[in-house]
């Protein structure tokens, strides 16, 4: 008896949808041409990192406009972005380099809601604006 009311609820549990944590893979709007660029006239290189070591790396040629999406390893991975432009080893001239904040993919970025009140899963960059960054409810592309 005891084995057919386990078999049952086992049953019951897998006919259900999961209810593990949805991640929230971010999205990034990138246009890299504008008045208040880093550095005029330069690629940038814009990278995605997890929690898992997973990294993506996209350039973004001068006067371009790109969607960039990032599909963490596993949903529940924590997220950040990099970004940089020129030679960030300071060596031989101008140089630029940002980053984003950690984020948890199922609530975004807990510690610091207030600075970020839209999460920090979908980004637009437009260097033709001051500021030039910022966050929104919806990916942007």
């Amino acid at each position: 008896m005891r084995y057919a009311i386990a078999m049952l609820i086992l049953l019951a549990a897998c006919s259900k949808s999961p209810a593990g944590p949805g991640g929230l893979d971010p999205t990034v709007a990138f246009y890299n041409f504008g008045p208040y660029a880093p550095i005029q006239g330069t690629e940038i290189t814009f990278v995605w990192r997890d929690a898992s070591d997973q990294v993506q790396t996209t350039s973004i040629p001068w006067g371009s406009h790109i969607c960039i999406k990032f599909t963490s390893t596993l949903p529940t991975d924590s997220v950040r972005y990099e970004y940089f432009a020129g030679d960030t080893t300071g060596n031989s001239g101008q140089w630029f380099k940002a980053s984003g904040p950690w984020f948890n993919p199922q609530t975004g970025v807990a510690s610091d809601a207030a600075a970020y009140p839209n999460g920090a899963e979908y980004w637009w960059f437009d260097f033709t604006k001051n500021p030039y960054v910022g966050t929104q409810d919806k990916a942007p592309c």
